[in-house]
Parts: C-alpha cells; sequence; structure tokens
C-alpha cells in the first residue's frame, strides 16, 4: 500500500515538473476571459440588479439613504462601533514608531475617518484618499478623505480606477494613494453588496403608501356634513341648503328651514374605518424590512405590543454580530494605512490596530483568576496575553509569592494535625451531656421534647464540626498518598 502511494506521488510530481511555467503561474479562470459585462471602456459594469435592471445612476441611492427610517438603523448600525476605543500595539522595538504613528491618527479626526469607513456597507465599496506629508524627516498621512463611490469603477483586473472628464477609460491609480474599504467584495463583484440597494423597494413602497394614506386621510378624516329635507322640497330650496351647508363645513356656523335637519358623521366610522389599515401595515412592513437589511434586526427599531427576553437577547446577538463585522473591515483599512506609513520610516514588524470596548474584560473570569491568586496559584504573561488580550509590553509579572503564610513549625502529618478520637469523642461528649442531663431531669416526653428544641439552639457545635471537617480532609490526602504509591 505504501509502495502505491509513493508511486503516485512520483507520477503527480513529474507531471507538475513537465507543466509549462507559464500555466502555473498565470491566472486563467478571468472575468474577462468568462465574458463578464464590462462597457465600451473594457470597466467592470456594477452587478447591482437596481442599477442594472432598472436603468438608475448610483446617485438614485442618495434619495434612498434620505429615508428617516433608513437614516435612523445607519446611525444605529455605526454607534455600535463609533462607541468603541481604538489603540496602537506595538512591540518594545518599536514603542517610539507605535507612538508616532498613533499622533498621526489622532491629527486625523478618527471618528470621523470610521465614519466614512463605514460607508462602505452602504454602497458596496468606499474609496479614501491619502495626503502624504513630509514631517520631521518622516513621511507621515496629513488628511485621509472618503471620496463618493461613483466617482470610480473596476477594471478587468479588479483595480481601483477614478472616473475624470478627461479620462473616461479610468484613471491608474498610484500606489499607496487610496484605501478601498469594501462590503461583501468576491472576485466576481469588487463592487460589493450595498445595503442601500436593499433597501430600495420598501422605501419606495412606502412613499406609495404614504401618499396614498395622505389621500385617504384626506377623504375620509374631514368629518361629511349630512343634511336631510322633506321629500318634495323645491329644487331652487335643495341648491340653497347645499350652499349652507358649504359654508358650514368652512364657518362651522349655517342658517337652516326649521323642518331640515344635519348631521356630522365622523371619519372614522363607515366606509372610512378601514380604508386607513391597509396603509399603515403596509409603512410599518416597509419600516420592518428596512431595519432587517440594515441592522439585522427589528426588535431594536420596532417596538411591539409583545415582546420576551429570549427574543430581545437573540435580535440583539444578530446587531453585535453585524457591529463585529464592520469592526474587523474598520481594522483592516487602517491597518493598511499604519503598515504603509511604518514601512516609509522604519523597518520591522508594524503595531496593530485594533478597536475595543472598555467593558470587554469578562468579569466573571477576572473574578475567579482573582480568587485561584488568592489561593496561591500564579498566572503567566501568555494567559494573560490569551485570557485577557493584553500585549506582552503591557504585563509585569510579580515573581513574588502571591499569598504569604508563616513558616510551618512542623511536618505536617496525620499524627500531629489528625484529631485524636480522644478528642473526638470529648468534644462530642460536651455536646451530648447537656442532652442527657434534660432528659434525667426532664418529668414528661413532652417537656423533654419542648426543652431539647430549645436547647439545640444554645449548642455551640462550631469545635467539633473543624475538627470533623480537618479528620475527612487528611483521610482524603492520606488516601490519595496511599494510592499513588
Amino acid at each position: 500500500m505504501a509502495k502505491k502511494q509513493n508511486k503516485q506521488a512520483e507520477k503527480q510530481a513529474f507531471q507538475i515538473a513537465k507543466a509549462p511555467k507559464r500555466d502555473l503561474v498565470q491566472e486563467i479562470a478571468t472575468a474577462l476571459q468568462a465574458g463578464y459585462a464590462y462597457d465600451l471602456n473594457a470597466l467592470l459594469l456594477d452587478p447591482d440588479p437596481i442599477l442594472q435592471k432598472l436603468g438608475y445612476s448610483f446617485r438614485i441611492y442618495d434619495d434612498v439613504r434620505a429615508d428617516a427610517k433608513v437614516s435612523a438603523c445607519i446611525e444605529s448600525r455605526k454607534a455600535g462601533c463609533l462607541a468603541m476605543q481604538w489603540d496602537l500595539f506595538g512591540t518594545k522595538e518599536n514603542a517610539a514608531a507605535t507612538e508616532t504613528i498613533k499622533q498621526a491618527l489622532l491629527d486625523l479626526d478618527m471618528p470621523r475617518l470610521i465614519g466614512e469607513v463605514l460607508d462602505a456597507f452602504l454602497w458596496g465599496f468606499q474609496p479614501l484618499e491619502i495626503t502624504w506629508k513630509y514631517e520631521g524627516g518622516l513621511i507621515l498621512p496629513s488628511t485621509v478623505v472618503g471620496k463618493p463611490p461613483y466617482w470610480f469603477k473596476f477594471d478587468n483586473a479588479n483595480n481601483l480606477r477614478f472616473i475624470s472628464k478627461d479620462n473616461p477609460n479610468g484613471l491608474e491609480l498610484p500606489q499607496y494613494k487610496f484605501l478601498l474599504a469594501q462590503h461583501h467584495a468576491t472576485y466576481t463583484n469588487p463592487y460589493g453588496e450595498k445595503v442601500l440597494s436593499k433597501c430600495f423597494w420598501p422605501v419606495a413602497f412606502k412613499k406609495g403608501g404614504l401618499r396614498w394614506w395622505v389621500t385617504a386621510t384626506e377623504k375620509y378624516g374631514t368629518p361629511a356634513i349630512l343634511g336631510k329635507l322633506p321629500r318634495g322640497t323645491d329644487p331652487k330650496e335643495i341648491a340653497q341648503f347645499l350652499d349652507n351647508l358649504e359654508r358650514l363645513v368652512q364657518d362651522a356656523a349655517t342658517v337652516i328651514p326649521n323642518d331640515s335637519a344635519v348631521e356630522i358623521l365622523d371619519g372614522n366610522s363607515g366606509r372610512g374605518s378601514s380604508s386607513t389599515s391597509p396603509h399603515k401595515e403596509l409603512i410599518d412592513h416597509c419600516n420592518a424590512e428596512i431595519a432587517l437589511a440594515i441592522v439585522g434586526q427589528t426588535l431594536s427599531s420596532e417596538v411591539g405590543s409583545t415582546g420576551s427576553y429570549a427574543a430581545a437577547k437573540t435580535h440583539n446577538d444578530v446587531r453585535e454580530e453585524i457591529v463585529a463585522s464592520d469592526k474587523r473591515m474598520i481594522e483592516r483599512v487602517i491597518q493598511c494605512l499604519v503598515e504603509w506609513t511604518f514601512n516609509f520610516n522604519w523597518q520591522g514588524q508594524a503595531p496593530s490596530f485594533e478597536l475595543f470596548r472598555e467593558s470587554d474584560v469578562d468579569k466573571v473570569l477576572a473574578e475567579r483568576d482573582k480568587i485561584l491568586y488568592d489561593s496561591g496559584l500564579k498566572f503567566t504573561k501568555a494567559y494573560f496575553m490569551k485570557a485577557y488580550g493584553f500585549s506582552e509590553d503591557d504585563i509585569e509579572l510579580d515573581n513574588g509569592p502571591a499569598v504569604s503564610f508563616a513558616a510551618p513549625t512542623k511536618k505536617l502529618t496525620s499524627e500531629n494535625y489528625m484529631p485524636k478520637e480522644q478528642s473526638l469523642h470529648e468534644l462530642a461528649g460536651d455536646l451530648i451531656q447537656p442532652v442527657i442531663n434534660l432528659i434525667e431531669q426532664g418529668q414528661s416526653l413532652e417537656e423533654v421534647r419542648r426543652s431539647i428544641m430549645g436547647l439545640y439552639r444554645q449548642i455551640d457545635t462550631k469545635k467539633l464540626e473543624e475538627a470533623l471537617s480537618l479528620a475527612f480532609y487528611m483521610c482524603n490526602v492520606g488516601g490519595s498518598a496511599s494510592a499513588s504509591r
């Protein structure tokens, strides 16, 4: 069996060696060869269904973003990352470089930069242009500004190009000039997934439903005036009566004959009562779809008449997973900026950029570790780095003993620490003797029973309990030692 496997491995190695090197180092399956859609300038078309099938431009999503529900959900999702703290973590060797780059990032207005990176989940991708400066002998970022995504396209090699009025074929971008944040981008779709695209139809139907709802409210919301005249009334009198009713609607006052009657019909009764409900249900459904597309759940934005803790926790967990995904995207983009800055000026390993919450420390884990430490257990640096996410430079362990104990005066043995059988009998006797005396002095069984209940509350069993606990412990230690031998 082994010989057969060796022969197969040798055969595969021989075939690889015979294969042309060009076939191994070149890419064969490309979007261009597969016949994907390109424009006349050989630039990849955005496969977004709203833009392609309906023929809209990229700017249509500005109208979608203007919706109140969409805007509120965007702010809620962005707040998950904007509320986090950030820092750079380096080593002792690059401590000075870490501090310099950190100060450069502080000068960039990090909340604004993080917010612009997060725009990638709205448009699918977000280019950010870097302007560098030469300061103090170092090349540092001066500004990092997000640019409108509809200014850019991707070529057949998925490289970002700037579409200018002078260069409709797309300007090839210089290296180290643009950062690129992408939301769920793939090889066939470097434009990424647009959350605003998923909100297009809910917003469109919501606007239509709201327009018809306003019409229905105007039609059925105003109370109708019903006038009653006797049968056979002259047409001129009917026309005059109608004019009086119209003035009643405007002026809230009119004059009618004594034998006529006027009734005011409430807009919520009759035919108007059922005309508003479908419109409200449609708008509520569209709002729920918008919240689901942006924040992944509806409970935090749509408060219903009923709910449960389990459902709320599940919805919050889904939102936290989305926030964690956005966090990784931000860290990936800004880490690229950090590495470029470091490589321009220093050698070695660049510091790492991290977002975190100040409450990320596991309180339960920390309390458990404190109890173990107080009991004499020592932890290593590797444990703190793994359990709490510290860097090696953040930790300085005390090599001294965790807990100070007095030096033992004698060796721990069963002879000097195990309670003697005689002492246990004496302790037990001290507890039992009052009961015996009570029984001997009792006049009746009922009197003894009542007296014993009161006596038990006065008996101090602490010494006997300590002696028995120590005896059980020494028995366990002795049994373990015997078993190990």
